[in-house]
């Protein structure tokens, strides 16, 4: 198993424990898909791209969630070419919108400030600190994207250089479905957008 993809791994890891702690306070049950045995988490999460599972009483949401660290960068950041020439998030998300297979209802982002090291975990203890984090519903996400491709901003990022698309939350605001985290709201999470009520 690649070293560098078990660190990406236990980073996402401590980050969505960090989501669920502080952008939902615990109030939503969140299941991550990522690294399960189970061959539904596998389907869910190779296939449909779905990395957690929310639940509030009886009402489910799915997402797709991406974590940075260290810089607040304002954006989603979608996988657009991968230099192997296998199949990315964006073809495979587009490719399930308009064939009507199953993907993430809700797209995350996150940017969280916190040194890592594979050896001592997290290396500065429990500061933790959310950065930045946005929500946005799937398909309008997406559609905004095609819409506006020879408008989009791209970058050649990561130690396997890849493409990415990376999308302005301020470009996007207006989108259905679309949130950004504040301290400063009553509520952290908006439950009427994915009709979660706490």
């Amino acid at each position: 198993m690649n070293q560098q993809w078990i660190i990406d791994l236990e980073k996402a890891q401590i980050g969505i424990e960090l989501i669920k702690n502080e952008v939902f306070q615990n109030k939503i049950e969140l299941v991550s898909t990522e690294n399960k045995d189970t061959l539904i988490c596998k389907w869910l999460d190779k296939n449909a791209g779905i990395d957690l599972i929310g639940k509030k009483n009886d009402n489910l949401i799915s997402m797709a969630c991406r974590i940075q660290w260290s810089i607040n960068y304002r954006t989603f950041t979608i996988r657009y070419k991968r230099k192997s020439g296998a199949k990315t998030e964006y073809e495979k998300r587009i490719e399930a919108i308009k064939k009507d297979y199953i993907y993430p209802g809700w797209t995350l982002q996150a940017y969280i400030d916190g040194k890592f090291d594979i050896y001592n975990k997290l290396t500065n203890g429990n500061s933790l600190k959310i950065l930045g984090c946005a929500l946005v519903k799937t398909k309008p996400l997406y559609e905004y994207i095609e819409n506006n491709i020879n408008n989009i901003h791209y970058n050649t990022a990561n130690y396997e250089n890849n493409e990415f698309i990376y999308v302005y939350w301020n470009d996007v605001k207006h989108l259905d479905g679309f949130w950004r985290y504040s301290k400063n709201e009553k509520k952290y999470f908006a439950p009427k957008q994915t009709k979660i009520s706490f």
